[in-house]
């Protein structure tokens, strides 16, 4: 099994095909794909809002097949972590803390077709964010300061 972790955030899994190649890329275990019921949340609730007519039980039916598909692929207890972050996109700290709390995991990139970042047009925009003794890369991460106890 992979020693480092990708954390998939939910434009991985909508649209379908990039989903069924994502989940086909975790099932050869060159790395560990994780992922959050959150996550799952974001992409099935993009999906009907753009396609209403599709079946809510359906997807998540597809959200369990995909689970089973890919063993340890949930991450739980991430949630402390999420008000510590400091995103450009306050939307995205909990994909961050999910790969914090993952270890030695880094967030795959949203990419456009042009191949840039969506947020600022730019490509490796990246700083470093601690994760126990390893380093996670992130687009331009800060850790709010922590009141004096």
């Amino acid at each position: 099994m992979a020693n480092f972790a990708v954390v998939y955030d939910a434009c991985l899994f909508y649209p379908a095909p990039l989903r069924d190649l994502m989940v086909r890329l975790a099932q050869t275990r060159r790395f560990r794909a994780r992922w959050t019921e959150r996550i799952h949340r974001e992409w099935t609730e993009a999906l009907l809002r753009a396609r209403p007519e599709l079946d809510r039980q359906r997807l998540e039916r597809t959200v369990c097949l995909i689970d089973q598909a890919v063993p340890d692929c949930l991450v739980a207890s991430y949630e402390h972590l999420i008000d510590e972050l400091d995103l450009p996109d306050p939307d995205d700290r909990h994909v961050l803390a999910a790969a914090i709390r993952s270890v030695r995991c880094t967030k795959l990139p949203a990419i456009t077709r042009q191949g840039l970042d969506r947020r600022s047009g730019r490509r490796g925009q990246e700083v470093e964010a601690l994760a126990g003794r390893r380093r996670v890369s992130a687009p331009r991460v800060r850790l709010k300061p922590r009141p004096p106890v």
